[in-house]
């Protein structure tokens, strides 16, 4: 759509039961994207940690929260950046020895 700011994704299983344009018009904060926190995991139960810190990727919060990937909101202004990103951590996963993360690609 021509002049869409936003872009709403949503997982095939997802309902929304009101009016999806309130989460487009959500205040990212000058951030790419947003996703709803699912504390149902945490870093440490989907990323290896330690083959992460042996591929150089320092800093992470093995007990943060995971995003949920059932409504993820991005801004068109910084799909670039996140594209990059995407592909970056696709490019880590395929050329590290050992799983770096659980579930393969689709995580």
């Amino acid at each position: 759509v021509r002049g869409a700011k936003r872009l709403v994704l949503l997982e095939t299983d997802t309902v929304v039961l009101g009016d999806i344009g309130e989460v487009a018009r959500i205040d990212l904060k000058g951030h790419a994207c947003g996703a709803a926190r699912s504390c149902s995991k945490r870093w440490a139960d989907i990323f290896d940690m330690d083959e992460l810190r042996d591929e150089g990727i320092q800093g992470l919060d093995p007990e943060r929260c995971v995003a949920s990937r059932a409504i993820v909101v991005i801004s068109l202004q910084h799909w670039p950046q996140v594209r990059e990103n995407v592909l970056g951590w696709i490019a880590k996963y395929q050329n590290s020895e050992s799983d770096l993360w659980t579930g393969g690609m689709v995580q």
